[in-house]
């Protein structure tokens, strides 16, 4: 007996698809579970570097997506050390953080300065516009260094278009202050502002800049909508499959496969851009 085409075509989905429903099943068990380990990972990093109560965890969080993508899309020389600034604190607090990630420390946690026309107190608006004087949200990359008007100072490249793009334009750098001191915020109960750049304590500037200088992450973080909306540096599934590849190289993912690592693991509160605004 001989099948017609449309007779067997049906033939072999009936046999293929449980094989082929099976594999599906597989393959979104276990990208559940690298989820669920990407959260751990966090969790512990966090933990280890001892930020509760300093850094908020969402932008700990954002932070560290974006640093995979980074490292996904080969911009960072050095993806050791990892530096944010928490915007959505007050200048008068320490709201700047570097970090170790290989050795899970906290290097720096200073304060920083922002933008003269981004907010007095608190920071509220952001630009990547020349001569806006404001800050710029979101994901650069340090450079190299140079001496000006402020001492030693590091160039910061930007990575996203419309949001800090024209930062090396702009003279967006990391350098040193006599307005960004405790005696600053004693005096004017706030603290000193910059032309847009995330300025440091004289007394620290200098050893912070040697530390992050030359290709490593560097992020400022504020709840801003559009932003956290519209960056493709926080596409979470690419950054997903950047810890996978990197933790399989160092054998690092066995836990993952076991039967009981939902259980291990809890579900990670991150979900992909355009929904997972806080």
């Amino acid at each position: 007996m001989i099948l017609s085409k449309r007779v067997l075509t049906v033939f072999l989905i009936c046999i293929m698809l449980p094989v082929i429903t099976q594999a599906r099943g597989r393959g979104l068990q276990i990208e559940k579970k690298i989820q669920n380990r990407f959260s751990a990972y966090i969790d512990e990093l966090y933990t280890n570097c001892e930020l509760e109560g300093k850094l908020s965890k969402d932008a700990f969080q954002f932070a560290m997506i974006g640093y995979f993508n980074l490292k996904n899309k080969n911009l960072l020389k050095n993806s050791d050390i990892l530096s944010i600034v928490d915007f959505s604190l007050p200048s008068t607090k320490k709201r700047f953080f570097v970090l170790d990630l290989k050795k899970e420390t906290l290097l720096y946690n200073s304060l920083v300065a922002h933008g003269r026309n981004t907010g007095y107190t608190y920071a509220r608006r952001f630009s990547n516009v020349p001569e806006s004087k404001k800050s710029s949200l979101g994901f650069t990359v340090t450079g190299e260094t140079y001496y000006g008007k402020h001492g030693l100072s590091l160039r910061l490249r930007g990575t996203e278009k419309g949001f800090n793009s024209n930062a090396l334009q702009r003279y967006i750098v990391v350098h040193g202050a006599e307005y960004v001191s405790e005696e600053f915020i004693d005096r004017f109960g706030r603290l000193g502002r910059s032309w847009g750049c995330p300025a440091l304590p004289e007394e620290i500037s200098d050893r912070v800049i040697r530390n992050i200088e030359d290709g490593t992450c560097f992020f400022s973080y504020f709840q801003d909508e559009e932003y956290l909306n519209s960056s493709e540096v926080l596409d979470l599934s690419t950054a997903l499959a950047e810890f996978r590849d990197i933790f399989q190289e160092k054998n690092d993912l066995g836990r993952i496969f076991s039967s009981k690592a939902e259980d291990v693991y809890p579900q990670f509160t991150l979900i992909p851009k355009q929904q997972h605004y806080f």
